[in-house]
Parts: structure tokens; sequence; C-alpha cells
């Protein structure tokens, strides 16, 4: 039995074309193309490319070891996964920041990697992996497609599903930490948890310093986390104030404690544009659009996702956020 799981797809709008992720990809694809001599065994094409590997603290290796892959496998899986979380990053921080953050991440993973492990090594995964760190703090509710491959009892499986995106991460960080534990073999799995970890101390450090903000329809883990910390301590401060009055009237037989319920926890179901199913305001048509899904469900979305598109939170079906009209924004 063996399988692949993979994703291919985010539930991210963008408010700008990630160009410079678009460059990366690029630029490692055709630096991959100035391997095949080596690859192949061309004789004295592998020692020209000894200086640009990962090898200790030598540079230019700490910063080429990026561009450089062994096979068109490992290739392919890894620019897979700069494309499907690099855009999101890319769209959310800006182009001009990208490219300085991806260098810092893949210098915090071959830092980890010579620390803990050492040895020869290529490969973008550990900056990848920093990009699927900061994207976790910024996305962790977004849902996430993945495809699932593989043969089962003798018999070829192929599925297509969808789940949070945290799932899948969390899912891939056990394994990373797994393997690191266990001995990764040929895999640089301590380049992949100090990437990763960089990649969400990072996304913190942004949000803390508003250089990178979450529109009013998102919420960063950062935020969910003090949503939760605030919600228990309102839950707190109402048993405190119930034991008070509890104590207050302690012997009185009459006295029956009438508190409001604790405040639940939120919901962590992914906040989308279209979460709020309310009744068409026309003072709010200049900054919140109202129209209804196919199912018939009722929806808000702000107008600046006009032209996206969501999952209804009825239906769960992807519908498209109407453009308004000129004479409907009069």
């Amino acid at each position: 039995m063996f399988f692949i799981l993979l994703p291919y797809a985010v539930d991210v709008p963008f408010d700008r074309r990630p160009f410079v992720n678009w460059a990366l990809v690029i630029t490692v694809v055709a630096a991959f193309l100035f391997q095949i001599p080596a690859l192949t065994g061309q004789y004295g094409a592998e020692e020209k490319l000894v200086p640009y590997m990962l090898d200790g603290w030598d540079v230019p290796g700490l910063f080429t070891h990026m561009w450089l892959h062994a096979d068109p496998i490992h290739l392919g899986g890894n620019m897979l996964f700069l494309w499907v979380f690099g855009n999101a990053v890319c769209a959310k921080i800006g182009n001009l920041k990208f490219l300085p953050i991806y260098l810092l991440l893949g210098l915090f993973a071959a830092t980890a990697h010579n620390l803990f492990t050492g040895g020869t090594a290529v490969g973008a995964s550990g900056a990848i992996n920093g990009i699927v760190g900061m994207y976790l703090i910024f996305f962790w509710q977004n849902d996430m497609d993945c495809v699932f491959c593989g043969m089962l009892m003798l018999r070829p499986v192929h599925r297509t599903f969808s789940v949070p995106s945290y799932v899948m991460i969390l899912l891939w960080l056990v394994f990373d930490i797994w393997g690191a534990v266990a001995g990764g073999g040929r895999v640089a799995y301590f380049a992949h948890l100090g990437g990763f970890i960089a990649g969400a101390l990072l996304a913190i450090l942004l949000l803390k310093l508003r250089w990178v903000t979450m529109y009013a329809d998102e919420q960063s883990l950062i935020e969910r986390f003090e949503q939760w910390r605030q919600d228990r301590l309102e839950v707190k401060l109402v048993r405190i104030a119930r034991d008070e009055i509890d104590k207050a009237h302690e012997g009185d037989p009459n006295w029956r404690a009438e508190l409001d319920e604790p405040i639940p926890e939120q919901s962590t179901e992914p906040e989308i544009p279209m979460a709020k199913p309310v009744e068409a305001d026309p003072q709010n048509k200049p900054a919140i659009l109202h129209f209804a899904c196919p199912c018939g469900k009722k929806i808000q979305a702000p107008l600046q996702h006009a032209g996206k598109t969501g999952r209804c939170p009825q239906c769960k079906q992807s519908v498209t956020i109407p453009i308004p009209t000129a004479e409907e924004l009069t």
C-alpha cells in the first residue's frame, strides 16, 4: 500500500497579484535546467554545483541551496507547495516584502539543519515550510483542497476533498517532528522545522507591528487566540461574581443567584466574506453587498470582495460575489 496526499488550491481571495512568487517559481525551475548535466552524470558537472550546496556555514551555499534540487520529483513537490502557499502569503504581505522574507526563512532553515543535523543538503523545502508557517498564522481557517492518490488492496484510489488549512498543516508538522526524532535519512526534517517555526514567529511579529493587517472578514490565529483568552477571562469573571453574590447571601433560603450564563466560546467555523445572512439595508449598500445563494440563503459581503468567490455557509457550494451596477451604488 502506498499513497500521495498533496494540496492543490486554497480558498484565499487575493487583492493583489503575487508577481514575486511567480518569478521565484520560474527562477527555481530555470536553475534546475542548469542542473541536468550534473544529474545525468556528465563528467565534471556535479563539481561545479558543490559551492552552491548547503554545506556548513559557507556562503553562498546558505542561500543558493534553495535553487537546487535532487531530481524532478523533489522539484515538483516543492514548487507545488510554493505555488499553493506562496501565492497566498505573497499577496497578503506584498511583493516587496516577500523575496527578502523568503531568503530569511531559508537562512533560518539552513541554520537549524547545520545545528541539529549537518551535512550537504539542497532544496527549497526549508524556506517553503517557513511560508507554510506564515500561512498557518494568517489563514488557518481557510479551506484547503487536497488530492489523495494511492493503491489500496491492489486497487487504485483517487479522491479530492477540502478541509480547514490547519488540519493538514498540523498533520504535516507532526510528520516532520516524527521524522526528525526517528532520523530522516535523506530528508532534512530539522530544516523543515526550523523554517516553519521561523515563519510562524515572523508572521506573528508582522501582525503585532501592524506591517501586515487582516481584513474585517479575516481572523488570524493570533486574533483567535486573543479572543479565546478574552472569552475565558469573561467566563472567569462571571463565575467570580456569582461566587461573591452567593457568599453575600449565604444563609438566606429565599435567595437565588440569577446571573447570565457564561459567554460561550466563539465558533471556529471558517469566517468568509459571506458569513452572515441579513436583510438588505439601503444605507449600507456603498459598503456591504446583499445577495442570495442559489440555495436561497441570504448573504452579505464587503464591497471590496465583489467579483471574488467564497463558500455559502448553508450549502457549502462555491458562489461568486456579484459586482454591483452603478445604479445599485447610488
